[in-house]
């Protein structure tokens, strides 16, 4: 009997039953709800799937959530590096106003490229100012996330 007792406590906590159940590992498939604030606006809100440790999301988001349980919900702050890092100058880049004719370019338009995607920040009468940086780069990222789902794959 104390042979099947020690069995049954193995497969508990190998299923999670004893350790209050699935936590957030590398290689786990998660489902979090999450909520994205920058300077105390909210920036972002919804739900993602993912890989822990596949490298499809921020850095710091993944670092977060390893650990927490399936339900558990929790508010961490992601730095600049475990991010969108610091703001580098040479992602602005000088193009030819020639290109923007149709329609005029203004500050703040959103620019789209196959390089990546920019915003405006100086028009000259010779060129136009395309900054790639991210909007949140150099920022201090917090997320509130809640665990809706983790299967291990």
């Amino acid at each position: 009997m104390r042979k099947e007792v020690v069995s049954l406590l193995t497969i508990a906590l190998f299923m999670g039953c004893i350790t209050g159940g699935m936590v957030v590992n590398n290689g786990n498939k998660i489902l979090i709800e999450f909520t994205v604030t920058v300077q105390n606006h909210t920036f972002d809100t919804g739900t993602i799937s993912f890989i822990v440790g596949e490298h499809s999301v921020l850095p710091g988001l993944e670092v977060g959530v390893v650990g927490m349980k399936l339900g558990e919900e929790k508010t961490f702050t992601v730095p600049p590096s475990l991010a969108y890092g610091e703001y580098d100058e040479s992602k602005i880049i000088g193009f030819d106003r020639e290109i923007f004719r149709d329609p005029e370019p203004e500050l703040n338009d959103e620019v789209k490229t196959s390089s990546g995607d920019g915003r405006i920040i100086n028009i000259s009468d010779e060129l136009v100012f395309v900054d790639f940086n991210h909007l949140l780069v150099g920022q201090d990222i917090i997320f509130n996330v809640k665990i809706m789902t983790i299967e291990k794959i």
